[in-house]
């Protein structure tokens, strides 16, 4: 069966990629034959002329609790949050954060930041808001294995 050649398309080339008609060429044939600049590293493509740069566009993970050790000098020493979004919703996820205060052994505190509301509150006081009656039962609804 004959070889037949179809036009599908033009596909844009990234300039130094594999696929580019600079590979393999030395840096004087890049000079001389192809006009270019032999410290040009590549990466972009050229369109219709014009030089198009790909950007990546990163998104915080919804849904998912990310905790962080903070350095001494900050307030904190360890940070949990949450930003929570439905999955087919246009409106902006609403953050939840928790934060352990560092200052010293006797002062620790573990406070939380709520969307809406301004200043940080500790979980004990959001906890009994929320129903929780005795220190026991906060606990329980805050720590995965009480042994551990």
């Amino acid at each position: 069966m004959p070889k037949i050649n179809v036009f599908l398309g033009k596909a844009p080339v990234m300039i130094r990629s594999n696929f580019c008609h600079l590979k393999g060429m030395d840096d004087l044939d890049i000079t001389k034959e192809a006009n270019e600049c032999v410290f040009d590293q590549g990466g972009y493509f050229i369109i219709n002329g014009s030089e198009k740069v790909i950007i990546a566009n990163e998104r915080m993970a919804s849904n998912i609790v990310l905790v962080f050790h903070k350095k001494p000098p900050s307030k904190h020493s360890w940070v949990a949050e949450i930003r929570s979004q439905a999955d087919n919703s246009n409106k902006p996820p609403l953050q939840f954060k928790v934060a352990m205060n560092s200052k010293g052994n006797s002062q620790q505190t573990i406070e939380c930041t709520i969307s809406r509301i301004r200043d940080p509150v500790p979980v004990a006081i959001l906890m009994r808001a929320l129903g929780c009656q005795s220190d026991k039962q906060i606990l329980n609804k805050i720590v995965y294995n009480p042994e551990d």
